[in-house]
């Protein structure tokens, strides 16, 4: 057949029937006359048919078409297609266009290397299609709004970039027996409204995804059948549609037919409560968010036990949209993605029934609230994320009943507003909460003002000093927190603040709460129990720090002894000696007023006090403020 079709584009008139210009009476192709070569546009004009019969090849050059205004009545057989072909090598042709009122049958035909195969855009015609093939096209149907009516029986479209394109216009009647197989999109429906697609059509090996729908308003897709879609987008892409439903009529995947994806959305789509997703039989169980940004008002809710899964590209919550996260939601992130949120995100759990924001471990997203974004959380569990909450916002984040935990950073915050109150924030890998210290920083977290408003910070940074809190330039009351502890001496060591870095603000920890938030440790006075772990001579915590006029430094002997207690600017110069004395085993205090030996006031300023005991030296540090 190749070699026929080169001779054909080189030889003499007499070796092929040759078309162009309009028809204007009726007329037939013949078999016997093969074959048949486009070489200029063919138009069928209004009131004159044009028959094809059986067995007829007709070749085009390229950009060339036969435009229908009237009808053509293509009718092969099981045995002797109709042959409709791009010549090779000049490139694809322009297909069949239906214009005008142009209609037609087409059956048993074979249309190949178009670059539209059947462009229908007919305002009240009629077509139909029957036992036909399209394959190595551009698009394999076009449907536009002012088509009239398409329809298509026992058809396959196969190989072409996209096999139907429907735009404006509900889609063409279709059998259960029509295929869209190998080609990149199988079928694109676009802009169309009240949308209810539900002719079950089968979608199989497709390269991007089964079937597109993009700009529908609150479409419903019901009893397809989509298998070993494996592209990027999987079996369905929801585009720019809002609210959506998948009926349970749809068969998507299954055992050795599964789809890269069941569903992907991007961020202005997303599935109604009731819309149905197989959990299991595809490649990917869950529903992939890919890129995108939110409506004014959208909604993720349960689908079956499925994940939102944001991958390549994120997504954005839209300035002045809200994203509504719904109770029993699972949100993973992938490939490093982020949610941006520089409108609302309220996602608002329940007791049992909490909502999830997890990471790939080895490559981890994170939630950030940029521009004027907001957030509340409640009941919420955020794993795994690079931070769990970035702040770089004028807005304000709202924090309850939620965990956050096993992140590299679990808060961040170098803008913004962030209240945290009956949560944890444990085993974060870098620091619980960071509040950044640059320029123009204000943020400003805020956390329970009683008991019943506790709050855990603890277990972070791996071990090392300050981590659980590093503060910014604020001064700032973390107060009614547990710290994994209530010896005061290693709660200032989960703290870096002014004591620190004279740089930063102070953090006010007293008081803070007991393990299980039953009780506080409102001072750190004598009342204040040794800690179980103290069974050797120490030192404590001076309280209160800061301080002005005076603070209280305690020290516990294991056993009767000399006891030394001295002060010390940070230069190391001695201020004072307020214990030098042979002391019975046990608690004792003494008290600093905030002068040297001769009986100066001193400045502000951090100042170190060294204990010594027999086989013990300690050394810790308190601000003096004025």
């Amino acid at each position: 057949m190749l070699t026929l079709i080169i001779l054909i584009a080189s030889a003499a008139p007499c070796a092929a029937l040759w078309h162009e210009g309009s028809l204007t009476t009726d007329e037939a192709w013949l078999a016997a006359d093969n074959p048949h070569v486009i070489i200029d546009h063919v138009y069928v004009e209004p009131g004159v048919t044009l028959t094809i019969e059986d067995g007829v090849e007709v070749y085009s050059n390229a950009g060339l078409s036969i435009v229908v205004r009237g009808y053509l009545s293509a009718l092969g057989s099981s045995s002797n297609d109709i042959l409709f072909m791009g010549l090779l090598p000049s490139g694809y042709w322009d297909g069949l266009r239906f214009e005008n009122g142009g209609s037609g049958t087409l059956e048993h035909c074979w249309i190949k290397r178009a670059g539209t195969a059947i462009d229908f855009g007919s305002f009240g015609g009629e077509l139909a299609i029957v036992n036909t093939k399209i394959n190595d096209c551009t698009t394999g149907i076009y449907a536009s709004v002012g088509s009239g009516s398409l329809a298509l029986t026992n058809c396959l479209i196969y190989n072409c970039h996209v096999g139907i394109l429907s735009v404006g216009v509900a889609p063409m009647m279709m059998d259960a027996n029509t295929r869209i197989n190998d080609c990149s999109t199988g079928i694109h429906l676009k802009d169309i409204p009240s949308l209810n697609f539900s002719t079950p059509i089968a979608f199989r090996h497709n390269g991007y995804t089964g079937l597109h729908v993009s700009d529908c308003e609150q479409p419903i897709i019901d009893n397809m059948i989509m298998e070993n879609n494996y592209g990027t987008r999987g079996a369905i892409l929801m585009e720019n549609c809002g609210d959506f439903t998948l009926g349970s009529g749809n068969t998507i995947g299954g055992e050795g037919v599964g789809n890269n994806w069941p569903l992907t959305i991007t961020a202005d789509s997303y599935p109604s409560p009731g819309s149905v997703l197989p959990s299991t039989g595809n490649t990917n169980n869950g529903i992939q968010v890919r890129g995108g940004s939110t409506r004014p008002t959208a909604t993720w809710s349960p689908i079956g036990n499925l994940s939102y899964i944001i991958t390549t590209n994120g997504m954005t919550i839209s300035s002045s949209s809200e994203l509504i996260i719904a109770p029993g939601v699972r949100v993973e992130f992938e490939g490093g993605t982020d949610m941006v949120v520089r409108g609302t995100l309220t996602a608002l759990g329940v007791p049992g029934n909490e909502i999830i924001f997890s990471s790939n471990e080895s490559n981890p997203g994170s939630i950030r609230f940029v521009d004027d974004g907001n957030g509340a959380f409640a009941h919420c569990l955020i794993e795994h994320g690079s931070p769990g909450i970035f702040m770089f916002t004028t807005g304000s984040v709202n924090v309850t009943d939620t965990t956050i935990r096993d992140c590299m950073h679990g808060v961040y915050a170098t803008y913004g507003t962030m209240s945290i109150v009956n949560s944890r924030i444990i085993e974060n890998s870098e620091y619980g909460v960071y509040v950044n210290n640059v320029a123009n920083s204000n943020a400003l977290l805020t956390f329970g003002s009683n008991l019943s408003e506790w709050n855990d910070i603890y277990g972070n940074g791996s071990g090392n000093p300050g981590r659980d809190y590093r503060n910014g330039s604020n001064d700032v009351d973390v107060e009614w927190v547990y710290w994994g502890t209530t010896n005061p001496l290693e709660i200032e060591t989960h703290i870096w603040d002014e004591i620190d870095d004279e740089s930063l603000g102070l953090v006010t920890y007293l008081p803070y709460s007991s393990e299980d938030h039953d009780y506080v440790i409102t001072d750190v006075g004598d009342d204040f129990p040794v800690p179980p772990l103290a069974t050797r001579s120490t030192v404590f915590q001076n309280h209160p720090n800061p301080f002005n006029p005076s603070t209280k430094i305690e020290y516990f002997l294991n056993f009767a002894g000399h006891a030394r207690l001295e002060v010390f600017n940070v230069s190391g110069d001695h201020i004072v000696t307020l214990v030098e004395s042979v002391m019975p085993a046990g608690r004792h205090s003494a008290t600093w007023n905030g002068l040297d030996g001769n009986g100066h006031a001193v400045g502000s300023g951090i100042y170190l006090y060294r204990f010594t005991a027999e086989n013990v030296i300690e050394l810790n540090r308190m601000l003096l403020i004025k």
